[in-house]
């Protein structure tokens, strides 16, 4: 899963609520837009808040309400007349909007008041991901929403299908809840089918609800992804409730800011907390622009128990083509989690593209090897592996292709220490890696 660049975001989650009080949105603290939103990125990017009247896709929690960040994701690049959020420039209707665009633009005749998130015609997915909620200490938080979905034919179109999922993450996606899920594939699809075979649920506030029970003390965020790319289709989401829970408070860390950003050939990566609460550390995360999930460059060991303010820094020394998007995962002594916004890093030039990277420096179970943009003599690779004392560990040669990825899953049976890695290519090249096991 998949944002434009935010060099200096600042996280704010530490501004949560005290005890085990309701926590949730009705999205009626952002104000809502009353024009579409305009933006003209056909590729993955974080959509920024444009201005007014434009509807707002970010919010930093504030007044007793979740934050939430907006991703767009293509997943329908390409295809004839999908022009992403942009169509003619007059944009789509995706954001918070006023009640007076809901009512108009879905016709939502049960809608009564109030704001809520409309999403229509977004000609690939959003994503729609909110604050993490602490259920620790809670006794019997229970979780709900609304959504509307408007009567149209939900079904495979232009090589997609058109798609609404509703989840709850538990501890970081260890668990998954799903409240929702319709791939538009048809009776088979998702867990309840295509849309059009769930009796009830278009055209009508339908409520959608869990027992978060069984997840005492751990935390749960809700995601949301909707792909579909007509007119005649929306979808909205309102009166979103955790009965018990915090957000931000309570939690392992509480985190006072997050930037990524190019240096040179480099990025630096720095994060800060202002407490921390049994954190056993933090995994760096990257996803390349044409990836669907993460993957873990290194372990930061964190401090563990401490009411001062506290810095973290790491370099990813082999960024590559596309943009890069960046997160750090926090995790306590006792496996519960936190998860900071993402960072987007522009692409490197094609003159800057590595030809191999190699990912993480610091492996537990599985080196990966992923080639660049290779010219035609280098399309054959030997890899050597050699340990501190100079003694070959491991060595294999294959055939390998521009952005291919290659899993070296030995490297699990070496031993701890510092590893050379060595590349050599057809053309002569050789280049070396360090990594730590």
């Amino acid at each position: 899963m998949l944002r434009q660049l935010l060099l200096s975001l600042v996280l704010l989650l530490g501004l949560g609520l005290a005890g085990h009080a309701q926590v949730g949105t009705g999205f009626e603290e952002p104000a809502g837009g009353s024009i579409d939103y305009v933006d003209a990125v056909l590729t993955t990017h974080i959509l920024s808040n444009n201005a007014a009247p434009q509807p707002p896709v970010n919010h930093t929690y504030s007044g007793g309400e979740l934050g939430f960040q907006t991703t767009f994701v293509a997943t329908r690049t390409g295809i004839t007349a999908t022009n992403g959020l942009w169509d003619s420039g007059l944009g789509d209707a995706v954001g918070v909007h006023t009640n007076a665009v809901l009512v108009a633009s879905t016709d939502a005749t049960s809608w009564s008041s109030g704001q809520a998130y409309l999403i229509e015609d977004p000609d690939g997915m959003i994503l729609l991901e909110f604050d993490e909620v602490s259920l620790s200490g809670t006794s019997s938080p229970q979780f709900s929403m609304d959504v509307w979905i408007d009567n149209t034919s939900y079904e495979v179109s232009d090589g997609a299908n058109d798609r609404v999922y509703i989840a709850l993450e538990i501890n970081g996606g260890v668990t998954t809840v799903v409240l929702l899920d319709t791939d538009g594939g048809g009776a088979g699809g998702g867990n309840n089918g295509d849309i059009d075979d769930i009796s009830g649920i278009e055209q009508v506030i339908t409520p959608l609800s869990a027992n978060l029970t069984p997840y005492i003390g751990s935390t749960v965020q809700l995601v949301i992804e909707v792909d579909f790319n007509s007119g005649s289709e929306k979808v909205f989401f309102d009166n979103i409730t955790f009965t018990q829970g915090t957000s931000g408070v309570n939690l392992p860390v509480t985190w006072a800011g997050f930037k990524a950003e190019r240096i040179d050939r480099t990025v630096q990566l720095d994060w800060a907390t202002s407490k921390e609460v049994n954190n056993q550390g933090f995994y760096v995360e990257r996803m390349l622009a044409h990836e669907s999930g993460f993957t873990r460059l290194a372990w930061i060991n964190g401090v563990g128990n401490t009411e001062q303010a506290q810095t973290y820094s790491f370099v990813d020394p082999f960024p590559f083509d596309g943009a890069s998007f960046y997160r750090i995962r926090q995790v306590d002594f006792d496996g519960a989690e936190t998860i900071s916004q993402i960072q987007e890093v522009q692409s490197l030039s094609s003159s800057e593209i590595p030809t191999v990277l190699i990912y993480p420096t610091q492996v537990e179970e599985v080196l990966h090897l992923q080639m660049g943009d290779l010219s035609p003599d280098q399309h054959t690779m030997k890899l050597e592996i050699f340990d501190q004392s100079g003694r070959k560990v491991l060595t294999q040669s294959s055939a390998v292709s521009a952005f291919q990825v290659i899993d070296v899953p030995e490297v699990s049976t070496f031993t701890a220490g510092i590893y050379l890695v060595q590349t050599t290519f057809s053309d002569g090249r050789i280049l070396h890696h360090r990594i730590i096991k």
